[in-house]
């Protein structure tokens, strides 16, 4: 992805980067916006979660009106999680993250915990129906600690 889609972050107040995604239907382009937010101000997002799959194989959203890629569940993703009638804000890290700008990758990586524990809601991504239909309940083995 173009470099001048990150602004970097500032690293002495906690900032990270937030992904508006546009609301549409399912047909059309995947629409995104990238901003930058201080996890002290208590931002209010989701985070998703989700497994890249081969990056080698990837297709192209629109991500403050450029051309980005990211892999094809990641994209399947912000496709059926998006809404058709008003924004999501979510943090994705393959989008949220540059990936090219290893110290800056660095530095967010180390945020993550924080990134999770701040967000409203976790969505998990499995993929699609016909790619995750071959799974069995019983091999997956899914804990989630309550408080």
């Amino acid at each position: 992805m173009a470099s001048d889609l990150y602004p970097p972050p500032n690293r002495d107040n906690l900032e990270i980067r937030l992904l508006s995604l546009l609301p549409s239907d399912m047909s059309n382009e995947i629409r995104c916006e990238l901003f930058k937010v201080s996890l002290d101000e208590d931002p209010s997002y989701q985070a998703l979660s989700y497994t890249w799959g081969d990056t080698s194989i990837t297709s192209h959203i629109s991500l403050n009106s450029q051309t980005a890629y990211v892999t094809l569940n990641a994209k399947s993703a912000l496709r059926r999680l998006r809404h058709s009638d008003r924004v999501r804000t979510r943090w994705i890290d393959t989008v949220c993250i540059n990936q090219v700008d290893i110290l800056g990758k660095n530095q967010q990586v180390a945020l993550m915990g924080h990134i999770y524990s701040e967000t409203q809601e976790t969505l998990i991504w499995l993929g699609d129906l016909e790619e995750t239909s071959q799974w069995r309940s019983r091999d997956m083995n899914i804990s989630i600690p309550i408080e």
